[in-house]
């Protein structure tokens, strides 16, 4: 039976294995959760049909999504900056697409996204960002090789949905709660690395670690820091003007430690302070806060943070409850004896 229910994961497996004019076909796939009987049956006699027609050299009509990955893995792929990551996620979903047409990429697409968050590994859980990002993988792949190799006959990748995420995450620190957490950091060196990200609103990983003492301009009481295109998201070339509350702090520069140091001693800070929610990026956002709290435009916040796209900087835009309340403070007191008065 080419349908078999396997009991540890508690979903059906199709698998195929067939000899055929002294040539030996085989495929196996773990089927949706949730699928019934009469559903695994039914995919396994289509996919029976079309790989034993396409093995019989009946059918080569359409080809499989298969020949498009391995053309992206051979020509595109070895001069991607993450071409190990890139192999190794779209390893991960091979037994999705794998002996599949390029024209059932819609329907595989909807299917990861649904089934991916229902069946999750003990050791792994997939976030909705984590599924996007797979399948964008993916997508990539097939557009490259309708694009360069002409595989397919149209570009199927334009008909996946990705499934929607929220990256908005709501949480910031006033600079009170800024200043408890750096008490809390017994390193000085990790301290002046955090002061730096809630002054500037460095990304500090890839914009902020890397600085070198060059990259400081002074011009008068003006001081700026160089960050060239190599280390922005976006490709671009900036100057961050640099607050005084943390130039002292500039002398640690170049940080020399690896990151996952100055984490681990962030996360023993955040422990100490009752945060085990923090992250150091929400430094970043905690810096777009106060700025929008302060009555700094969307626009000037995005300039600030780098952002070529409002929509970017509207994740950043949380106005402190303080704030609001300044706003609501300025409300007319209306007069209660006038109401009563008209009524």
């Amino acid at each position: 039976m080419p349908a078999h229910f396997d009991r540890r994961l508690r979903r059906w497996r199709y698998r195929l294995r067939r000899i055929l004019d002294g040539r030996l076909v085989r495929a196996s796939r773990l089927l949706p959760a949730g699928w019934s009987r009469d559903q695994a049956e039914n995919y396994a006699r289509k996919t029976d049909s079309r790989l034993l027609a396409r093995a019989a050299g009946v059918d080569d009509s359409e080809p499989l999504i298969d020949a498009a990955v391995a053309a992206y893995l051979k020509h595109r792929v070895p001069a991607l900056k993450r071409h190990k990551q890139t192999t190794q996620t779209l390893a991960l979903l091979l037994e999705w697409y794998e002996s599949k047409p390029l024209s059932d990429l819609p329907a595989i697409c909807r299917e990861y996204a649904t089934d991916a968050r229902r069946h999750q590994d003990d050791d792994e859980k997939l976030t909705p960002a984590t599924i996007r990002n797979r399948l964008a993988y993916l997508r990539a792949a097939v557009k490259y090789a309708w694009k360069h190799h002409q595989i397919g006959s149209q570009d199927w990748s334009a008909r996946m949905v990705m499934p929607a995420v929220d990256n908005a995450r709501e949480i910031y620190l006033e600079p009170d709660q800024v200043a408890e957490l750096l008490r809390a950091i017994t390193d000085k060196q990790t301290r002046a690395l955090v002061r730096l990200i809630f002054y500037t609103g460095l990304r500090w990983v890839s914009e902020l670690l890397p600085r070198q003492p060059e990259d400081i301009v002074k011009d008068g009481a003006d001081w700026w820091l160089k960050v060239p295109s190599s280390s922005t998201k976006n490709k671009a070339p900036r100057m961050v003007w640099l607050h005084p509350g943390c130039r002292a702090d500039l002398k640690w520069l170049p940080f020399g430690l690896h990151w996952r140091t100055y984490y681990a001693r962030f996360e023993l800070a955040r422990v100490a302070i009752d945060r085990p929610d923090l992250v150091l990026h929400d430094l970043r956002h905690s810096f777009a806060s106060f700025l929008i709290s302060q009555g700094a435009t969307l626009a000037e916040v995005g300039a600030a943070l780098g952002h070529k796209s409002h929509q970017s900087t509207q994740r950043y835009a949380h106005l402190y409850p303080q704030a609001v309340a300044r706003v609501v403070k300025n409300l007319p007191t209306l007069s209660r004896r006038n109401n009563r008065a008209k009524a």
